[in-house]
Formats: structure tokens, C-alpha cells, sequence
């Protein structure tokens, strides 16, 4: 604590704010993003502009390796896009100097020495009337310099991201970036990281889950900003920022009600019960290449936060995932272990088709439509469950047996196409929806798509398929808790990843049907 008090003495110029906001940092130190303190409001430095800091959480150096969307294209209405490829700043975009007691002035501007994509991007000190070069200079001392951009409109928004690139070196514990939202236009709050970023990073800011300020979609005017700060000594290359996308989505699930009723935690970890099949790599149809990742991680997420135990989970992947072991998983292993009162959850990730009014699940030795799982095939095996509470997710195609065409650059859909048994197996026809062949009473049934349309998986940063991706964002997300109960149930889920995958392909669309009574509490983040 002496060295602390010594720091922070030698400092005593940069109070109120700074001082603050030094100290949460520096009880954070955890490897991955945790609240440090939610900062009252300071005084303000001297010779402070109009923008301060209210709240801010401490994220590592090097971001979460699975962000939340992809390429600056998370949703589907873009509010704004910068690469400081043109003028800057313009139009909404506010840059100053909120400290003023050194007599210097330093914000953020652009310049060509390390852009992250095209020939410039932003550094914290280029801009002001004391502006440096970053090829030449570190950013110096007493830096408070703000990039702020609004107001902009989400009153019609259900969901809001901010996506950008940043590259920093700065001294850990005192010199950081911050990035947050605002609904005054004064007052951010947000997250904040110091140290060595080890190249460029991408951040995805969800501005429905704003730290201390909660949910700002709906509001009508909402400002993003950035500040680099650093205190009165030591000084390194500092921060950049690249290739900004504000976007917005203004559709949500209007399917109707969507109520789910098994109530996870109400179950023992020895009554939770689990067949997790992921399929990447087959024998006759195309591979895969997340599929196997998906189940992984599904797994690993009942374990973390769902309470089940991990010998309590059957899980098949590749070659593992033949027709008859899957069968036997469940109308087997499942089926002598589970009971009336237990809860049980399927996971199917893989290669989806449909003929002849039928869809299929395809297995790892699928060469036919035979050596396939029908959907009414799947739903006989279901049958000798006693259990009245049967969760069913899957993450495949059902759009007609074909390898789709037009699917979005630099995704892969789920689409196997499959020789026929016989002649009557040859015509090809779209069926009426896995989840209604396979729904009945006692079941909840969650697929990736319509029967009609493609399942896509994405590379880095998804590294998942897109609805796969979405479910384990929301089941690991304590925000998604709306009740408040500290639970994330099925019915908060769904209407969660239902928005973000339409907006990241609008040819896919989410299905979701029940047959149970009641609410489901799936995890507790």
C-alpha cells in the first residue's frame, strides 16, 4: 500500500476522476473482464471538458478470445462506419483535450504509421494544437484525450453493437483505454484496459449490456466514446483505434409465445442427464469444420453453469457419432439412467437435408438417406424416454437435401446431400419442420433455422455455427437474465440469439416450439 500511496501521490495533480478510476483498475488485475468499481461521480480535473468517466470495468490487455460477432458487421443496420480513410474528424464525431493544466493539447487523430486495415488509423495524441507523430514519439503525460461520437438514435433498436479494433501499449496500472456509451452526452460508462495488446484486438461492445448503465437500446439519443488517459510519468507507443462499426438490429422473435418449461435448477446434478452429438468430420458428405467445437463447448457450458455432472453427459463427436451409437446413446445409455422427474437435454450439431417430406440429422457413416436419422425415426427413439421434460437443440440445415447456393462469403452451411434408397426417395421435397415432427408433449424442441433454409458456421472470431455461437453467448451472459432471478432460462435465451443471428444472415431464422408447462431456468452466469 505504500507504493500505491507514493504512486498516487506524485499524481495528486490528476485528482477526482483519474485517481479514482487508477485505483478500481488496479484492485482489477483479473486474467479475464471483471466490474472493478463503479465510480461515483468525481470532481472534475482542471480544465475538464464536458465528458467524464461515471463507471468503468477493467478487461485484460488481450480481449476474451470468443467475441461476440464478426468482421464490424455483428447486426444488420450500420449507424455509422470509420477507418479514418477520409476526412476526420466529421460529422458526429467530437474530439478534445479534457485536461487543460499542463497548457498542452493533445486528442485523437489520424495517421498512416500502424493502421490495422487501408492506410490510417487513429492515434490518441496525432490531433490538437501539440499534436505528435507516433512514428517518432511516445504519447506524452497528462493525457485525457476523448473521441466522442453523437447523439445517435436506438429508440427502435432490440439490439446494439460496437465493434472496433484497437492496438495499446501503455504502463500497466496507470495509463489506460476506455471505451463506453452515454445517455447524457456527458456522463460514459463503460470498460477499460492498459498494458501491452500484443497487436491489434477486436472489442465488440454490446450496447445492451452497458456496465452500471444497463440496456441503452431504446433510448433515443445514446453517444459512444473513447479516452486514452495517462498519469504524470513513463510513457509508451499508447493506443490506436481502427475500422469502427456502430450498428443497430430493429427485429426481434415475433413467433408468438415462446414459453419453456424446464426448470434446470430445480434438479439435482445426479437427475441432469445429457447426449451431446457433434459431427465435423464424415464419411461420404463434405466436412465440417465447427461442429465438433459446438458440442465441446455446449457441454462445457452445462458443466460451468447448468450444474450437471460431467459423467452425466454421453457426448459423441467424428467418428464416435456413427447412426446406431447415437441411437444407442440415447434408447441405452440415457434411457437406464434417466427417469420420470429427470431433466434431459440433446444437443445434435451437424449436416442437416430433407426429402421427400422428411428431415434428417446426418451421422458420421451417412452415405445414404437410410444410414441418415429421420425425423420421425428420432422421435421413436425419444419415446422410450420417461422423462417429461426433454430438451432438444440442434444446430443442422433442413433445406431440401441440397448444398445451398447463395450462402453469405466465408460461411459454410450445414446442407448434406445424400444418395436415395430407392427410387422413391429421388424427389426431393422440403418437409414441415423438425420441430413439429418431433415436438409433443414433454419436449421442447430448438432448431437453427426453418425447415426451408440453410444453418451457416462461421470462422474466426465465431468459430462456431452462427446459432450455436449466439446460444452460448446468451447462456453465459448474465444480462440475459430479464427476470432478474439470476437464471438464464430457455424463454430469455431464445429471444436473445434470435435477433442477432437474423442480423448476421437474414436467411436464417431461429425455430422454437414446447409442450410444457412452466418456465426454464437453463444456467446461472
Amino acid at each position: 500500500m505504500n507504493a500505491l500511496n507514493t504512486r498516487l501521490g506524485s499524481i495528486a495533480v490528476v485528482t477526482g476522476l483519474a485517481a479514482t478510476l487508477l485505483l478500481g483498475l488496479m484492485l482489477g488485475g483479473q486474467p479475464t473482464a471483471s466490474p472493478v468499481l463503479a465510480l461515483s461521480t468525481p470532481p472534475p480535473l482542471p480544465g475538464e471538458g464536458r465528458y467524464t468517466i461515471a463507471a468503468a470495468e477493467k478487461l485484460p490487455p488481450v480481449p476474451d478470445a470468443r467475441p461476440r460477432s464478426v468482421s464490424g458487421q455483428a447486426l444488420g443496420t450500420t449507424i455509422m462506419s470509420e477507418d479514418f480513410e477520409g476526412d476526420f474528424p466529421t460529422s458526429l464525431w467530437d474530439v478534445s483535450d479534457t485536461y487543460a493544466g499542463d497548457g498542452l493539447e493533445y486528442y485523437w487523430g489520424k495517421d498512416d504509421y500502424r493502421p490495422h486495415g487501408g492506410t490510417y488509423s487513429a492515434w490518441c495524441a496525432r490531433g490538437g494544437a501539440n499534436g505528435l507523430d507516433p512514428e517518432f514519439n511516445n504519447y506524452p503525460n497528462y493525457a485525457s484525450s476523448w473521441m466522442v461520437y453523437g447523439p445517435f438514435d436506438l429508440s427502435d433498436a432490440v439490439a446494439a453493437e460496437l465493434t472496433f479494433y484497437y492496438w495499446n501499449v501503455s504502463e500497466q496500472d496507470y495509463d489506460y483505454l476506455f471505451w463506453g456509451a452515454s445517455v447524457d452526452g456527458s456522463q460514459f460508462y463503460g470498460q477499460a484496459t492498459d498494458g501491452n495488446s500484443n497487436g491489434w484486438q477486436q472489442v465488440i461492445f454490446d450496447l445492451t449490456d452497458v456496465y452500471t448503465l444497463g440496456d441503452v437500446t431504446g433510448q433515443p439519443q445514446v453517444w459512444i466514446g473513447f479516452q486514452f488517459y495517462s498519469d504524470s510519468f513513463i510513457t509508451y507507443a499508447g493506443a490506436f483505434l481502427d475500422d469502427i462499426v456502430l450498428t443497430k438490429s430493429t427485429e426481434s422473435y415475433v413467433g408468438g409465445s415462446v414459453y419453456l418449461p424446464a426448470v434446470f435448477k430445480s434438479y439435482p446434478p445426479s437427475d441432469k442427464y445429457a447426449v451431446i452429438v457433434g459431427v465435423a468430420d464424415f464419411q461420404c458428405a463434405n466436412n465440417l469444420n465447427y461442429t465438433d467445437d459446438d458440442a465441446r463447448d455446449f457441454r462445457q457450458t452445462l458443466i460451468d453453469y447448468g450444474g450437471f455432472e460431467s459423467e452425466n453427459i454421453y457426448m459423441l463427436i467424428d467418428s464416435q457419432a456413427t447412426k446406431s451409437a447415437i441411437r444407442n446413446a440415447i434408447t441405452d445409455w440415457l434411457d437406464s439412467r434417466e427417469g420420470s422427474d429427470s431433466l434431459v437435454v440433446i444437443f445434435y450439431s451437424s449436416h442437416g437435408t430433407s426429402a421427400s417430406g422428411h428431415e434428417y440429422l446426418v451421422a458420421h457413416d451417412s452415405c445414404y438417406l437410410s444410414q441418415c436419422i429421420r425425423d420421425d425415426e428420432f422421435d421413436g427413439w425419444l419415446d422410450n424416454l420417461e422423462s417429461q421434460e426433454v430438451v432438444v437443440i440442434v444446430d443442422t440445415c433442413y433445406s431440401g437435401g441440397m448444398i445451398a447456393s447463395g450462402v453469405p462469403k466465408g460461411c459454410q452451411a450445414r446442407c448434406g446431400s445424400f444418395r436415395p434408397v430407392d427410387a422413391g426417395e429421388t424427389t426431393v421435397l422440403a418437409g414441415d419442420g423438425f420441430t413439429k415432427d418431433v415436438n409433443q408433449e414433454g419436449r421442447i424442441v430448438m432448431t437453427a433455422c426453418a425447415d426451408d433454409e440453410t444453418s451457416i458456421e462461421l470462422g474466426p472470431p465465431y468459430g462456431h455455427g452462427l446459432f450455436t455461437y449466439y446460444l452460448l453467448d446468451g447462456l453465459t451472459k448474465s444480462s440475459v437474465d430479464t427476470s432478474g432471478n439470476g437464471w438464464v432460462s430457455a424463454e430469455e435465451v431464445f429471444p436473445y440469439l434470435y435477433p442477432r443471428v437474423v442480423s448476421v444472415n437474414s436467411d436464417q431464422h431461429p425455430q422454437m416450439t414446447d409442450d410444457i408447462a412452466g418456465e426454464v431456468d437453463l444456467t446461472q452466469p
